[in-house]
Order: C-alpha cells, then sequence, then structure tokens
C-alpha cells in the first residue's frame, strides 16, 4: 500500500519540473511588443542669404552681407500625436561674411577710397526646426505656399571674425602723397543676426520627403536653397490646422 501511494507524488515532481522547463524565467518580459519607432526626419541642405544695404561712402557703394547654414543628415523626431511640426539639437555649419566698398568716403578730390571686410564661421549644434507652413516671405511680402519650412538658430556670439580693410587720404592739404591705412574694425551692424536662411519646399505625392528649393526673404535680400528632407514612414493625410493669417 505505501508503495502505490508513492507513484503519483513522482509523477506530479516530474510535471512540475517539465511545466518549469515550458515556462522559463523572463518569457512573458519578451512578449511584451516594442516600443514604436517615432515618425523622424532626415535633413540635408545648404541655405544662403545675402542682404546689400548699399549706401556705404557718398557713392552709395556696396555693404553686403553673406550668410549660408549648412546640414548634413540631421535627424529630427516628432514627438507623438504631431505630424506638423518638429525640432532638435544637430551639428550645423554656419559661415558669415561681408564686405563694403567706397571711392568717395570724405569728399576729397581723389585718395578717398575705404575699404571693410570680415569674415566668421562656427560648427556646433543648434536647434533646426521643421514645420508644415500656409506662408512664404519674397522681398518682405508673404505670400500663399502650401509647404514645410526647415529652420535652423543662427550663433551670435560664438563665431570668431577675422576682420580687414583700410581707407586712403591725402598726407597733407597739398594733396600730393596718398596714404593708405590699415583698419581692421568690422561695421557696427554687420552680423549673423541679420536674417535666417531657411529651406523651404512641398511635400511629394507619397508623402515621404521634400524637396527644399526655395526660402523666405526680407526686403532686400536674396538667397538660394538646395536641400532634401526625408521621412522614415509617410506622413499620415490630415486637415491643416495652419492659420490663415500669414507666418
Amino acid at each position: 500500500m505505501f508503495a502505490s501511494r508513492t507513484r503519483p507524488l513522482t509523477a506530479i515532481a516530474i510535471g512540475t519540473a517539465a511545466l518549469a522547463v515550458l515556462v522559463p524565467a523572463g518569457q512573458a518580459d519578451a512578449k511584451k511588443k516594442k516600443k514604436p519607432v517615432p515618425l523622424t526626419a532626415t535633413v540635408n541642405g545648404t541655405f544662403t542669404l545675402a542682404h546689400d544695404r548699399g549706401g556705404f561712402g557718398n557713392d552709395d557703394g556696396p555693404d553686403v552681407q553673406n550668410l549660408s547654414v549648412e546640414i548634413k543628415d540631421a535627424k529630427i523626431p516628432f514627438a507623438k500625436g504631431n505630424t506638423q511640426s518638429a525640432g532638435a539639437k544637430v551639428k550645423i555649419r554656419v559661415k558669415h561674411d561681408a564686405h563694403a566698398h567706397t571711392d568717395d568716403r570724405s569728399w576729397h578730390a581723389g585718395c578717398d577710397i575705404e575699404e571693410r571686410t570680415a569674415v566668421s564661421s562656427w560648427t556646433g549644434d543648434a536647434v533646426v526646426g521643421l514645420r508644415e507652413t500656409n506662408w512664404r516671405q519674397t522681398d518682405g511680402t508673404s505670400k500663399k505656399y502650401l509647404g514645410w519650412t526647415v529652420t535652423p538658430t543662427i550663433p551670435t556670439t560664438d563665431m570668431i571674425v577675422i576682420s580687414g580693410g583700410f581707407y586712403q587720404d591725402w598726407e597733407s592739404i597739398l594733396m600730393d602723397t596718398c596714404v593708405t591705412y590699415g583698419m581692421n574694425t568690422p561695421l557696427g551692424w554687420w552680423s549673423p543676426a541679420f536674417g535666417t536662411p531657411d529651406g523651404m519646399g512641398k511635400l511629394n505625392d507619397d508623402r515621404t520627403g521634400i524637396i527644399l528649393n526655395t526660402l523666405n526673404t526680407d526686403s532686400k535680400q536674396t538667397g538660394t536653397a538646395k536641400g532634401t528632407v526625408k521621412f522614415n514612414k509617410p506622413l499620415p493625410k490630415q486637415t491643416s490646422s495652419l492659420g490663415a493669417t500669414g507666418p
């Protein structure tokens, strides 16, 4: 009688061991769903902006600033539930240069040239924004434009400026010896903050990318934009919530 009672206990022990093998520790965690990949844009582009203030010297000589931004393989993720705008801190390269020239700086007869130059550059991490827009500004005038804008943040304090220049003047009132003097002070209004070179374009038919081929310009500004935005998955079709009052 005693021996016959031990067999069921042995069977139960074996069955329990088999069950432990079939359901290993941590298996429940492995069955959890993977975190979905967020909508992400990859941005590549070069945007330039130029502004000729003019009016330098008595002959209204040129006073030009140029600004360029280069963005390469920048990943910008969208927040959950937002498919109309995003932003991220990514690496960009910024270049700024300026030039002014006059042949008539002080109403002197001859020997009256002045020229100023400045060059600066910066490479580092800055916020780049991507958003849907209903407007584009050209020479300071806004018009309807259904597309997207890539807007970099331009640093204004960390750029090292290399400047140069000269001016001419007569050595004496006899005006027989023209002397050239060095001058390496940039003009006070020169700054990379004179504008923001962005890139604009329209969403393609399959809603997976944008060709950047235009930009916003203020009064007396010109510029170029060349680049692409590629999404890791198609943007959902939706009714834009953007307003109609301008950018």
